[in-house]
C-alpha cells in the first residue's frame, strides 16, 4: 500500500489543474468544520434484546495539497471484544474532498467485517467524470480499472457528509432526491425520501432532539438486502447532525446513536433537555 507521501505527490499534480475544473456539487459546506468529532454507539438486536456491539468515530480535519484546501474525512468502526466472537468489525475509511464544494478527490477503504476484507482506493479525475479504482475485495481477483461516472458522484464517506449540507427545509413530505454513490467501485443512484420532522429521544437520559427524518433505500450487500429501508434522523439546526441511524440487516436489526460530539461549528439548538 502506498505511503501518504506517495499519495500526496499524485494529489499535488491533480491540485494544479482541479481548482477550476472540479464540478460544483454541494451548494455550500456550512454544517461542519475542521476539528469536528462525532462518536456513535452501534446496537444489534437478538430477539427483543438490544446489544451494544460496536463504536464508530467520525472526524474532520483540514489540510492543503498544493494550493487546494481540503477536508480529510475519517470514519473508524470497531466491534467490542465481547461481540467479536459473533461478528468482528475493524473498519477504516478516509476521504479527501474540497472544502468549498465537498468534491471528492481521493478515497481509501480498509475494512474487515465478519472475515470479509476490502482494501480499495479511488482517485477521482479532475473532470469529475471518471475515477481510478484499485481494489482487493474478498476473494475476488484484484481490480485495476478506470471507470466513467456522472458529475457529482461521491464515495460512501463523502456522501454522508454531503447529506449534511442539504437544506431539508426546501423539501415537502415524500419529496425524493438521489445521491450518486460508489460502493465497491460500482455506481449506485441511492434514493432518499424526506419524511418530515420528528422529536426523538437521544442516547442519554433526559435528552431529545428535533430532527429531519430521511428514508434511504439500501443496495444489496453482505449486510443488506436490496430495497431494504435505512432511516436517518438529522438535527434540524445548522449542524445537521445524524442523531440516529436505524436499519434491518440480513439477520436482525441495527441502530447507531450519537453518543458524544466536539468541535461543532454551531450550537446544538435542536437538543431538548428535561429534568
Amino acid at each position: 500500500m502506498k505511503t501518504w507521501k506517495g499519495r500526496l505527490i499524485g494529489l499535488l499534480i491533480i491540485s494544479m489543474v482541479c481548482r477550476h475544473a472540479l464540478p460544483q456539487c454541494a451548494g455550500s459546506v456550512s454544517s461542519f468544520e475542521d476539528g469536528e468529532k462525532l462518536s456513535y454507539q452501534a446496537f444489534y438486536t437478538l430477539g427483543f434484546i438490544w446489544i451494544h456491539a460496536a463504536n464508530i468515530r467520525f472526524s474532520v480535519t483540514s489540510q492543503k495539497v498544493g494550493s487546494l484546501p481540503l477536508f480529510s474525512l475519517s470514519a473508524k468502526a470497531y466491534s467490542l471484544k465481547t461481540f467479536d466472537w459473533f461478528f468482528k468489525v475493524r473498519d477504516n475509511f478516509q476521504s479527501l474532498v474540497t472544502i468549498d464544494k465537498l468534491t471528492p478527490i481521493w478515497f481509501d477503504q480498509n475494512t474487515s467485517e465478519g472475515g470479509w476484507e476490502v482494501r480499495q482506493s479511488y482517485s477521482f479525475d479532475p473532470s469529475g467524470r471518471k475515477f481510478f479504482h484499485r481494489a482487493n475485495i474478498g476473494h475476488r481477483p484484484p481490480i485495476k480499472d478506470t471507470v466513467p461516472i456522472p458529475a457529482c458522484t461521491f464515495d460512501v464517506l463523502s456522501a454522508i457528509y454531503y447529506c449534511r449540507t442539504i437544506s431539508f427545509d426546501q423539501y415537502k413530505v415524500n419529496d425524493k432526491l438521489t445521491v450518486n454513490t460508489l460502493l465497491d467501485g460500482k455506481l449506485y443512484p441511492i434514493q432518499f425520501r424526506f419524511l418530515g420532522k420528528e422529536i426523538i429521544p437521544g442516547l442519554h437520559r433526559h435528552e431529545k432532539y428535533s430532527c429531519y427524518k430521511i428514508e434511504a433505500t439500501a443496495v444489496e450487500s453482505n449486510n443488506f438486502k436490496e430495497g431494504q429501508k435505512i432511516y436517518v434522523w438529522f438535527t434540524d439546526d445548522d449542524n445537521h447532525l445524524p442523531i440516529l441511524i436505524e436499519a434491518k440487516v440480513v439477520v436482525g436489526s441495527v441502530k447507531g446513536y450519537l453518543d458524544s460530539y466536539e468541535g461543532l461549528k454551531y450550537p446544538v439548538k435542536s437538543r431538548i433537555t428535561s429534568k
